[in-house]
């Protein structure tokens, strides 16, 4: 009898236990707010993990995630950081906002010569 039961509750809790370990793949685009344009190379990453891509040339991307649990970022230079959790939707428009105040963090670095003045 014992076994029985042992036997029914691992037949029950089998499927739950598959389902919540399975993996999710996601995909959409990601656009700029000022004329709606596909953004290249924005890295599309799942928050406290390595596990991430970037955008290709017409801003569209496609990602593994463990879950509907997991919270998604979106970052690239000029814009403004994202975060949104995937819940149950598997595709997303993104709309990303410039943020102007990252550009001075970038440093342009020239080679050539230059005079020094007395």
């Amino acid at each position: 009898m014992k076994k029985l039961k042992y036997l029914l509750t691992l037949f029950f809790l089998f499927p739950l236990i598959l389902l919540a370990q399975q993996s999710v793949t996601i995909s959409g685009k990601v656009t700029d707010a000022a004329g709606g344009l596909g953004i290249p190379g924005v890295s599309v990453r799942v928050k406290g993990t390595n596990n991430g891509t970037l955008t290709n040339s017409d801003g569209t991307f496609s990602l593994n995630v463990p879950g509907p649990d997991s919270y998604i970022q979106f970052t690239s230079v000029g814009f403004a950081p994202q975060e949104i959790q995937v819940n149950n939707k598997r595709e997303f428009q993104i709309i990303l906002k410039q943020d102007n105040n990252n550009l001075e963090e970038l440093i342009v670095v020239g080679y050539g010569t230059q005079k020094k003045l007395l």
